[in-house]
């Protein structure tokens, strides 16, 4: 008699687990506080983001997304950073409810249509086209 042994294939990891998953460490922008790794991961990458945009803005860079930072940027000159705080958490969220971070991060917000459509949300200075998603790309992948 032959005994046929079934293998269970392996898991694929998701991103979120392979950015560090839910292993807790410490949160360097508040070292009394922990965070999960993916979730600081994903963190890193959208403010080094936020930071490559914003410096576009500021030295004018020719095809930089200024129209579509307008408000957050006018916001930003008069000293008020707590909408630029929310766009990072909301890109956060966004980035790791979506690429396996599980119950612990969720996203709330807008949609990718509704979020990029000035008509619908008012800290979106122009509506976002096809050319405007790539250039934003671009600005990920240097991070």
């Amino acid at each position: 008699m032959t005994t046929t042994i079934f293998a269970t294939p392996p898991t694929e990891l998701t991103l979120y687990q392979k950015l560090g998953g839910t292993a807790m460490v410490s949160d360097p922008n508040n070292p009394s506080q922990m965070i999960e790794q993916g979730r600081l991961s994903y963190r890193s990458v959208v403010d080094s983001t936020i930071t490559l945009i914003v410096a576009d803005i500021v030295a004018d860079s020719q095809g930089n997304l200024g129209a579509h930072f307008a408000p957050i940027v006018s916001e930003v000159v008069g000293g008020n950073t707590t909408n630029v705080a929310v766009l990072s958490k909301n890109l956060t969220d966004f980035f790791s409810a979506n690429t396996g971070g599980g119950a612990t991060n969720t996203y709330s917000g807008l949609g990718m249509v509704a979020a990029h459509d000035p008509a619908q949300n008012p800290r979106m200075g122009v509506k976002a086209n096809d050319a405007d998603y790539d250039k934003f790309i671009g600005y990920v992948g240097l991070c």
